[in-house]
This record gives C-alpha cells, sequence and structure tokens, in this order.
C-alpha cells in the first residue's frame, strides 16, 4: 500500500520565482500607501496580480470571547476590520488592523467582546474603503457542557491546493488543528524573508486559503516548517522560525511569552483543554545519549505542561495533547517521542502519579492514519490509566509508517490520496465520549476508534 504522491515538490527554482513575487506585491504595496484615495483598490490589485489566488485574511486564537486575524495589508498600511453577526441586522463591529511586525506586510489584529457560539462574518476595510478580497468567517467557541467537531492533520506539500482541504471546510469543523509540516522548505538559514515566502506558498493556496479564511487555524510547527528535516534547536533559524510564526500565525497566547520562544500553548472549546507542543525548537540533538539531559521540550516547557496537566483536574473534563510527532514506538534513534523514551516515560508517569484522568494524544508527522485505545501507550508501567492516541495524516505526501503497534490499526495513503483526522466530542454532563474517524480527501472513513471519558 506504500506510495507517494504524484506532485513533486516545488523546486529551487519555483521557490525562488514565488519569493520574487511575494517581494514585488509587497513592494506594489508600499507604493500604494502614497495615495489615500485608492489605497485600498492598491491593496487588492497588487495582492490579486502577485498570487495566485486572493488570501485576503486568515482566522486563529478563536476563544468563546475573541479571535485573531491576520490580513495582507500592506507595510506600513493601517485599516480595520468589519465584523458582523450572521444574522443579525445590529450595526457592525470594528478593530484596527495594522503590521504585527516592523517592515511587514501582514496585519494583525485581536477581536474581543464577541459573544459565545455565535457565527461571524469579517471584512477588510483601507483608507475607509473596503477591500474587494473575500470575505472570512468564522463560530466563535462554546462555554460549558457543550459538543463539537474537529478536524486534525499535518503533512502538505509547499502551497498544496489539495482538494482534502476543501473536504475538511465543507465539513465545517468548529477548529482545524495543523499538527506540523504546514510546508516543506526546510530552512537553513536565519532569514525571514525565506520563512515569509513559505508562509505565503501556504496562505495563497486556491484551497488552503479558503479554509484558512473560513476555518479557525491552531497550529504547531515540526521540522519541516521549523528547520531542516529531523531539526532541533540547533536549527539555524530558530530564531527567524520564531519570530515569522507569530507575525503570521493567529495563535493563542504563547506560554513562554513573546518574540524569539517556543511557541507552545494552549486553548479550551466547553469542559475540553488542548494543549499544543512545541517539539523542535527546544529539543536536544538525537545523537545526546537518552537520560535527565535529554529532552524534546526543555526545562520550562516541561514545567509548563506539567502544570496545564494539574490544571485540568479542577477545569476541564477532557484534555487533547496536540504532539507534533508520534507517542507511540520503540528505537534510540526514532524521531519521536521514542527517540526521547526517559521523558516520555517521566510524563507518562506524571500522568499516573497524579490520577490524570481523560487524557489523549493528537500526533503527527507520520503519514498515516492511526489509533489506539491506550493499551500500548503507557509507557508508565502496569498502573498507570490508558492513554489513548489518534493519528490523522498527511494531507497530501503520500504513506510512511511510524511507530506502533496501534491497537485499532493503521491505514497508509493511496497514491494522490489526502487524509485528516475528524473528532466528535459529546459533552452530555455526565459522560463525554470521543468519536475518532481518521478520512480521505473522498470523506471515507478509513479507521475508528470510540472512547468514553469518566467524569
Amino acid at each position: 500500500m506504500l506510495s507517494s504522491s504524484s506532485a513533486p515538490p516545488l523546486s529551487r527554482r519555483g521557490f525562488l520565482l514565488s519569493a520574487a513575487g511575494i517581494l514585488t506585491a509587497a513592494f506594489a504595496l508600499a507604493l500604494a500607501r502614497r495615495d489615500a484615495n485608492k489605497s485600498a483598490q492598491r491593496v487588492a490589485n497588487s495582492v490579486l496580480s502577485a498570487k495566485r489566488v486572493a488570501p485576503s485574511m486568515w482566522v486563529g486564537g478563536v476563544t468563546n470571547s475573541s479571535a485573531v486575524i491576520k490580513a495582507y495589508l500592506g507595510v506600513g498600511m493601517r485599516g480595520q476590520l468589519v465584523v458582523r453577526e450572521v444574522g443579525n441586522v445590529a450595526p457592525a463591529l470594528r478593530f484596527d488592523i495594522a503590521s504585527a511586525a516592523k517592515g511587514s506586510a501582514i496585519g494583525s489584529a485581536h477581536l474581543t467582546g464577541l459573544q459565545s457560539s455565535v457565527q461571524y462574518e469579517y471584512s477588510l476595510e483601507v483608507e475607509g474603503r473596503r477591500v474587494s478580497l473575500p470575505r472570512g468567517r468564522f463560530k466563535t467557541f462554546p462555554s460549558g457542557v457543550a459538543s463539537f467537531q474537529f478536524a486534525f492533520a499535518s503533512c502538505a506539500r509547499t502551497g498544496s491546493a489539495h482538494q482534502v482541504f476543501t473536504t475538511i471546510r465543507n465539513k465545517e469543523p468548529l477548529f482545524f488543528l495543523h499538527l506540523g509540516d504546514l510546508h516543506y522548505s526546510n530552512i537553513a538559514k536565519d532569514k525571514p524573508a525565506l520563512f515569509r515566502a513559505a508562509f505565503d506558498s501556504v496562505f495563497t493556496s486556491a484551497t488552503q486559503s479558503q479554509l484558512y479564511r473560513e476555518v479557525p487555524l491552531a497550529y504547531v510547527w515540526d521540522d519541516h516548517d521549523f528547520g531542516p528535516n529531523n531539526s532541533d534547536s540547533l536549527a539555524p533559524g530558530r530564531r527567524s522560525a520564531r519570530v515569522t510564526y507569530q507575525e503570521y500565525i493567529p495563535h493563542y497566547p504563547l506560554g513562554a511569552g513573546a518574540g524569539d520562544v517556543p511557541i507552545y500553548q494552549a486553548f479550551s472549546v466547553g469542559r475540553v483543554r488542548f494543549l499544543l507542543l512545541d517539539v523542535r525548537s527546544e529539543r536536544s540533538p538525537a545523537d545526546v545519549t537518552d537520560g535527565p539531559r535529554k529532552t524534546l521540550l526543555g526545562s520550562v516547557q516541561k514545567a509548563w505542561l506539567k502544570q496545564e496537566l494539574l490544571a485540568t483536574r479542577d477545569g476541564a473534563k477532557l484534555t487533547f495533547i496536540g504532539s507534533p510527532i508520534p507517542w507511540i514506538g520503540a528505537g534510540r534513534a526514532n524521531d519521536g517521542w521514542a527517540g526521547y523514551a526517559f521523558e516520555r516515560r517521566e510524563l507518562a508517569q506524571f500522568i499516573a502519579a497524579h490520577q490524570l484522568k481523560n487524557v489523549c494524544f493528537l500526533c503527527g508527522d507520520a503519514h498515516m492514519l492511526a489509533a489506539d485505545d491506550g493499551r500500548e501507550s503507557g509507557y508508565a508501567g502496569t498502573a498507570a490509566a490508558p492513554i489513548p492516541v489518534l493519528h490523522g495524516s498527511a494531507l497530501d505526501r503520500g504513506a510512511s509508517f511510524k511507530g506502533g503497534p496501534y491497537s485499532h490499526g493503521y491505514y497508509l495513503p493511496k497514491q494522490n490520496e489526502g487524509c485528516f483526522g475528524w473528532v466528535e466530542v459529546r459533552d452530555e454532563g455526565a459522560r463525554i465520549a470521543v468519536d475518532f474517524s481518521g478520512r480521505t480527501h473522498r470523506d471515507e472513513p478509513k479507521i475508528r476508534l470510540s472512547f468514553d471519558c469518566t467524569i
């Protein structure tokens, strides 16, 4: 069943042409600032002429009362986001949007004061004129006892326009969790322009741009979108990766603050908590001898993770840990948690010792669909509570098997097939049920696992 996508990776010449196009667009946007009467139309024209599609805006960092929106705005330009509740004739909300970083063409706005579980639409105005780019939409998260659905996946070719992104959008998940390898640029230089060009290739994809404009994005990187293959804290582009992530990605508050910091973060939906890990920018090199000094997370992120897990005992009734690499597996040279077995055992024992219930890992990196009900994933001894593990990849990168074994099996994508994970959370008050299905871009379920949470 092993296969690979027929679409070739982006060539070096193609990448350079793409980067040149981005710089041309940024220059055109800067010139547009000179003429206030025509600036809004010039923003639209320069984006439309230099990109494959009009990327407009993209949304993430959504909570029950707020959201973060990014947009191609133009260097030094300012504008407003016009936000309306769908189906409500009340006056629109307006939020200022401006470049998020010096010399950046990406605008950023933090929307606050929103209502829980409400569908909103948004558009962009520059110099008082609406920019003729597609509108966006999103739904704020619910509070308290609430059921919802979300999609998760990883691993897409640079600038992929695969049908899988349209399939995910059409299923209308509450949000889309991307667990790394948003692109495969493998950047090995400390140059923000290279990371910006890679992000631009993603947000101008015909299918991805529409998905991220209409479905909130939560995203943490893996190796190929952070640095070279199997990259770690010594990656040459670490600083640029961290800074441009914050420039382009509408993220949740980072646990380490802002600037040249790792990107771990957390958010809640109803009574469910999501903890997203950075397993690259603080990682020890793979050839370090396994033991207390070898780490995937770094001491500060690991302390944060333990604190977050303890906090769930008094709040969340279910916790998903977003891990961009496989949790299950063996082998010292493994790029997943297996290569850092001492730290994996430490975390598993922490979960068991503190009797933390209802923890589930969502994993990326491996190009497969897979599920384990906890019988293979404890790593803390026979007294450990089972920890379900779910895999939902690859978006379009062909097949690769990693880790295992998996109690409920695995599925390797066929040629040209895209895959993703679909999770339905049903909170009934006294009981929370989770139904996972690993699906293809034709929305065909290939792997299933259901489990109940003890409240």
